[in-house]
């Protein structure tokens, strides 16, 4: 049978496989990335625990800097977790404060260059005081998905 031929219910059919083989795969995936994960935190924490008072400033910037990205990996990897179980949940309306998902989305970016002379600008149009008013199809509990595809929308 070619495409041409096949139902609406057969399509559906076959995206409901393909969205669950997804699924399976953001699972694995997600649960693979832990264990060098939980690795890498371990010995960042020892070097912490042991040394870090008698380590030169510049070797603490690059600890902290590599705990804070760890956490930061954490949590993308609990993102990509949740976000495997999506298509199990319902869809829903929801508004989300764009600025408070900015700022969350900057501070490590603004930590990472702030020895470099940036300017930040970020506005809306909107009334003055009431912000800007999004409005999103997300899962439920789901914003930070968005959260993670607007820190790529940035760094790329």
């Amino acid at each position: 049978m070619n495409d041409k031929e096949k139902t609406k219910e057969e399509w559906a059919a076959e995206l409901i496989i393909a969205n669950k083989e997804l699924e399976t795969f953001l699972y694995s995936v997600s649960h693979d990335l832990r264990t060098p994960l939980r690795q890498i935190s371990m010995y960042v924490d020892l070097l912490t625990n042991r040394f870090y008072d008698s380590l030169p400033d510049k070797a603490r910037h690059y600890l902290d800097n590599i705990a804070d990205s760890s956490r930061r990996m954490s949590t993308l990897i609990d993102d990509l977790l949740q976000f495997s179980c999506t298509g199990l949940q319902e869809m829903r309306q929801t508004n989300l404060d764009m600025n408070i998902i900015v700022q969350e989305v900057l501070a490590p970016i603004k930590q990472d260059n702030r020895e470099r002379n940036i300017e930040w600008r970020i506005w809306a149009e909107a009334e003055p005081d009431k912000g800007a008013t999004f409005y999103f199809l997300l899962s439920k509990n789901d914003s930070a998905s968005f959260n993670v595809g607007f820190q790529n929308a940035i760094d790329y």
